[in-house]
């Protein structure tokens, strides 16, 4: 009697990369949260600390409107089902409008800010 052999056959694992909820996790929860605890004015308020903390604040809903709109090209490139990509829309435009709002709100307290910091009245003015 003759056995056969068969070579044996190693299953590769596929490359995923990252996934979508954890793309957008980070992009719109953890990243703009770190920014805006790195940069928060810890001290006395002034000019350059109200500033640096209105960037920081632009900056991390700028790093969340990007990571919605890789959540929708994910799906798109992984060929998802529609009903998978209407959902990455939906989930993309409501962020926009949100960081769209927090980007105005941003604008209105820097100029808050800015006036408080003018009308408290320095030792050296």
């Amino acid at each position: 009697m003759t056995a056969d052999t068969v070579p044996a056959v190693r299953p590769t694992a596929r490359r995923r990369g990252l996934s979508r909820g954890t793309v957008m996790v980070v992009g719109a929860v953890l990243v703009p949260l770190a920014l805006t605890v790195i940069f928060n004015s810890w001290g006395p308020l002034t000019d350059e600390s109200a500033v640096q903390m209105a960037f920081a604040r632009v900056a991390g809903l700028t790093i969340a409107i990007l990571s919605s709109v890789t959540i929708v090209v994910m799906t798109v490139r992984r060929r998802s089902q529609w009903p998978a990509v209407a959902g990455a829309l939906l989930v993309a435009s409501l962020v926009v409008a949100w960081s769209t709002m927090g980007l105005q709100s941003t604008a209105d307290d820097l100029l808050n800010r800015l006036e408080l910091v003018e009308s408290v009245p320095s030792p050296g003015r």
